[in-house]
């Protein structure tokens, strides 16, 4: 009996048990959230052979317990689907592709149409990149629905890299870089400069030579002042620099430096570089040396090139014994040269138009100097001549001897320790004391309204020839009562802004074209119209003038009363007048 209630009590447990169970089964069951829709981002593609579409699929609910896509495709000969949905085309025609979540799918046509071939590519052809330089290239496809991805190439790699259309600069050089789709291609040339410069290979095929610039690019904090030409270019050596290497445009560089493998130089193509002060050669350079910033030839014998912005006094090297002809021809800023005893010799045109130099030695050795050596150094007023030749103060412009080195001088000295007659003023002025005369040979100050000395230690004096040439500052200029005594010509000539000038009794004479090229309106003479015509002018005294007025302290009358005008004129045929 107790063994049947046992089995009867466990039976009932088990029983019992199992119910739970069951009911904890159904339990979990109704909580599975289903999946109810499925939509694409598209129900229709249309696309070419080649072409890859990735379709989006989005699962309804969102709370959806199962939200797995699987993705299939009827026809895999047409297009191919991967795990994430993207869509391949293969071949012309039409598939299915479906998306299935929890028995739930969407699906979506593809129409595979076949691919649009690219017929051309247009992009820059050239581009110019600086140091460390970027910019990108545009490559456009036509027709404009070709779709084929462009490939980027450069050749040869190095100079530049090339990413997605990027441009990085690399390295100086050049290289082509191309763009290609369905195998049509363009070509970029490419040029990476860090000095400016514009090589070009020579006709052997086995060097370069600098032949142009690129100085438009480089202003602002990308200016040049200093340029180091390249040896090697493209893995060639650079031998050359020719006549437009540094052409109009670079006139900010300062300090050029030539490497060993330059053989030939166009100096022609230095001359636009105004500021350029210092020229330095490799020292295993076979055909070129430089002392002091200057370029000579190897032995140091003949000058090639004297750099426009050299300043100073400039000492003249042991090997040369001849100054070389055109040698420091408008170095405007030379203030001298120290010349050793072997210079026996001062070639044409050497110093021509040398404005800084006011005083020369000519040293013991020189038995020649040759035509125009001095043309135009209007400001040389003292000679120390320490040779046989004879120089002598002054001369004809056109055929003045020894190059015209005395044509313009005011003291010629045959001793070295003879003081010289330069004095300088503090406002600029420079006077010249000679043979008992005072002349004022310069000004360099910088006020634009002047009053001259009154005397220069108590000595009336002359304004030289040349003395305030083209000095576009001077607005107007006022002699003081005694001050001078005689204008040189061209004293005042080309000083275009100078509109009044007042003189005073006291001036005996007035050179030739004294005031050529002024703007003078007026000039207030402070004495009568009988002073005025007493003094001595040369019979071109106002010519290129134009008109102006002379405006005296007295005039006379006519019966009527009225001022009695005089009427002079000039040598251009402009009428001046002078009146009270």
């Amino acid at each position: 009996m107790r063994k049947k209630l046992l089995i009867t009590f466990l039976t009932l447990v088990c029983v019992i048990t199992c119910t739970f169970a069951l009911a904890a089964c159904v339990r979990v069951r109704d909580d599975t959230v289903h999946v109810t829709d499925v939509t694409l981002s598209t129900d229709n593609l249309d696309i070419e052979v080649g072409e890859e579409v990735t379709l989006t699929a989005t699962v309804f609910p969102d709370n959806a317990t199962n939200k797995t896509v699987v993705w299939t495709v009827d026809d895999e000969s047409i297009a191919t689907v991967d795990n994430n949905g993207k869509v391949t085309a293969l071949s012309e025609g039409t598939a299915i592709v479906r998306a299935t979540a929890d028995n739930t799918f969407h699906e979506c046509r593809v129409f595979v149409r076949a691919k649009t071939l690219v017929e051309h590519i247009s992009m820059d052809t050239s581009v110019t990149l600086l140091k460390n330089g970027e910019t990108t290239l545009t490559a456009t496809v036509h027709p404009e629905n070709a779709k084929s991805p462009i490939v980027w190439a450069v050749e040869p790699e190095g100079i530049v890299s090339v990413d997605g259309g990027k441009l990085t600069a690399l390295a100086q050089g050049e290289a082509i870089v191309t763009a290609s789709a369905d195998d049509v291609t363009a070509q970029c040339n490419v040029t990476v400069t860090y000095d400016g410069l514009k090589y070009v290979l020579n006709d052997d095929g086995q060097s370069y030579s600098v032949m142009q610039n690129y100085s438009g690019m480089f202003t602002g904090e990308n200016e040049l002042t200093e340029i180091t030409v390249a040896s090697e270019y493209n893995e060639k050596p650079v031998t050359a620099i020719g006549r437009w290497a540094f052409g109009q445009g670079i006139d900010c560089l300062k300090r050029l430096v030539i490497p060993a493998s330059i053989t030939d130089i166009d100096t022609n193509s230095l001359i636009y570089c105004d500021a350029l002060t210092s020229i330095e050669v490799d020292k295993d350079n076979t055909q070129y040396a430089s002392v002091d910033g200057i370029l000579y030839n190897k032995a140091v014998t003949e000058s090639v090139f004297v750099p426009y912005g050299i300043t100073g006094v400039v000492e003249i090297p042991e090997a040369m014994t001849k100054i070389s002809d055109y040698m420091f021809q408008n170095r405007k800023n030379l203030t001298g040269v120290k010349m050793h005893d072997g210079v026996t010799a001062i070639g044409k045109y050497a110093f021509s138009n040398c404005l800084g130099i006011n005083s020369f030695t000519v040293t013991k050795n020189i038995t020649e100097i040759e035509s125009d050596a001095f043309h135009g150094c209007y400001k040389l007023w003292e000679i120390y001549n320490l040779s046989g030749l004879e120089i002598e103060k002054g001369g004809d412009i056109y055929t003045a001897p020894y190059g015209g080195i005395g044509l313009y001088a005011l003291l010629v000295m045959t001793s070295a320790t003879l003081p010289g007659g330069m004095h300088k003023t503090d406002e600029g002025f420079t006077f010249y004391t000679a043979s008992g005369k005072t002349y004022l040979v310069d000004y360099t100050g910088t006020e634009s309204q002047i009053t001259l000395p009154e005397k220069f230690e108590r000595h009336s004096y002359i304004i030289n020839t040349f003395a305030f040439f083209d000095n576009n500052n001077i607005t107007s200029i006022s002699i003081p009562e005694g001050a001078v005594i005689e204008i040189r010509r061209e004293a005042f000539s080309n000083c275009s802004n100078l509109k009044k000038l007042t003189l005073s009794t006291g001036l005996q004479n007035i050179g030739m074209t004294a005031f050529g090229f002024c703007g003078i309106d007026d000039i207030i003479f402070n004495g009568t119209l009988e002073q005025w015509n007493a003094i001595e002018k040369n019979e071109y005294w106002d010519r290129y003038m134009y008109s102006y007025n002379v405006v005296c302290t007295d005039g006379k009358l006519d019966e009527d009363g009225n001022v009695i005008t005089e009427y002079y004129y000039n040598a251009t045929k402009n009428r001046c007048v002078i009146f009270v």
